[in-house]
């Protein structure tokens, strides 16, 4: 099931700590590998998909819209995480993704994920249905941003 959750933000006088994931969190499944993606305003990225892996995501710079589908398209989430209170978006795998960068000086994507990065993670049957999505789902997006009622 695909989570937003909340993640403690401790504030001191000048800095702030985000604490990210714990190992206590319920949506830890282990520790694969972590990276840092920069996303500049307007960037598209889409569908990305995870046989085996679970996305815990974050936006600590600047403002990203997610889009996330179950394997088949049958239903559609939207989340917008960046800025106070920050969130953690868990994607479990089989569940097709995809986002833009909204920050006007560009976006940080955090991503612990549970295993480490496997190319074979995508077949080619998904590769295939990842190329034939019918251009309107394609553009998710431009629909998106223009009518927020979408983003629930």
């Amino acid at each position: 099931m695909v989570l937003v959750s909340n993640v403690e933000m401790v504030k001191g006088t000048e800095t702030s700590i985000i604490k990210f994931m714990q190992n206590s969190d319920e949506v830890y499944k282990g520790f694969g590998e972590a990276y840092f993606s920069l996303v500049p305003c307007g960037v598209e990225r889409y569908w990305k998909i995870h046989k085996k892996a679970t996305c815990n995501i974050l936006v600590p710079c600047g403002r990203v819209v997610f889009v996330i589908a179950e394997y088949d398209f049958s239903s559609w989430r939207f989340v917008e995480l960046g800025g106070e209170p920050q969130k953690r978006l868990t994607i479990p795998p089989m569940n097709w993704y995809g986002f833009q960068g909204l920050g006007d000086a560009g976006s940080i994507i955090a991503n612990i994920i549970d295993i480490r990065h496997q190319d074979e993670e995508v077949d080619a049957e998904q590769k295939e249905l990842m190329l034939n999505v019918p251009k309107a789902k394609v553009l998710w997006l431009k629909r998106t941003i223009k009518d927020p009622v979408l983003w629930k």
